[in-house]
C-alpha cells in the first residue's frame, strides 16, 4: 500500500499499519457476518431500535476500519450503508423488504472487496449500481428510478505516464488508485524502458480532468 489516510484526512506517513491489517479483517468478518444474520432475522414489520442500532454499529466498525487502511471502496459502501441505517434507527425512513434485500447483498459485496484486499481474488465486485441503490432508499426514492439514470461515460483507452522520477513504487501507488476507487476503471502497467517514466494503458470513463486531480 502506498500513504494511506485517515477518515479525517491525516496522512498516516511514519507508521506501518500493515501488521494491524488481519486484525482488521478478522473484526470485519466477522462484523459483516453478525450483520448478515441480524438482518436475515430482522421482523421488518416489528424491527426495534436495539436490533437497528446494532446492525448499524456493525457497519460503522468496517467502515471506519477500511477508511483507516485505506480501503476506499470498503469504505464507500459501508458509508452508504450506514446513512440508510442511520435514517431507519432514526425512524425517517420506515424499514422495508427492498431495504433488507440490497443492505443483504452490500454485506456480499463487502465479503467480496475484502478477499480482494486479502489477495485471495483479483477482481473487485463492481459496487456502482449498489451505491446508487442504496442512495436512493437513503433520500426515500423507489430504487427502481435508479435504473433510469443517465449512462456512465463510455470508457476510454488512455495512455497515462509518470516522470521521469526516481521511485520504484509508482506502479504499486497507481495500481491502488485504480483498485480502491469505485468506477475508476482499470489499468495496466507497460513494460519499464528504463527511462525512469513509469507507463500505464488505462480504460477509464473518467475525463482527462478528473484523472489529473486524482494524481
Amino acid at each position: 500500500m502506498g500513504e494511506m489516510t485517515n477518515e479525517s484526512g491525516h496522512l498516516s506517513a511514519g507508521i506501518d499499519l500493515s501488521q494491524f491489517y488481519q486484525v482488521f479483517f478478522e473484526e470485519a468478518g466477522e462484523n459483516l457476518e453478525t450483520m448478515e444474520q441480524m438482518l436475515l432475522n430482522l421482523d421488518i414489520a416489528s424491527a426495534d431500535d436495539e436490533e437497528l442500532n446494532a446492525i448499524f454499529r456493525c457497519a460503522h466498525s468496517v467502515k471506519g476500519g477500511a477508511a483507516t487502511f485505506g480501503f476506499a471502496d470498503v469504505a464507500e459502501l459501508t458509508h452508504q450503508m450506514e446513512s440508510l441505517l442511520d435514517r431507519l434507527r432514526r425512524r425517517e425512513l420506515t424499514p422495508t423488504r427492498t431495504m433488507v434485500d440490497v443492505l443483504l447483498e452490500s454485506t456480499d459485496a463487502l465479503c467480496a472487496l475484502l478477499a480482494r484486499h486479502q489477495g485471495h481474488n483479483s477482481e473487485a465486485p463492481p459496487t456502482d449500481t449498489l451505491v446508487g441503490r442504496i442512495r436512493a432508499l437513503v433520500n426515500g426514492q423507489d430504487v427502481g428510478a435508479v435504473a433510469s439514470a443517465p449512462a456512465a461515460p463510455a470508457a476510454r483507452h488512455l495512455l497515462i505516464t509518470v516522470g521521469p522520477v526516481d521511485r520504484a513504487d509508482i506502479p504499486a501507488v497507481v495500481g491502488e488508485l485504480f483498485r480502491d476507487i469505485p468506477g475508476l476503471g482499470t489499468l495496466e502497467t507497460l513494460p519499464d524502458q528504463g527511462d525512469r517514466i513509469h507507463r500505464f494503458e488505462a480504460r477509464s470513463g473518467a475525463s482527462d480532468e478528473e484523472i489529473f486531480d486524482l494524481f
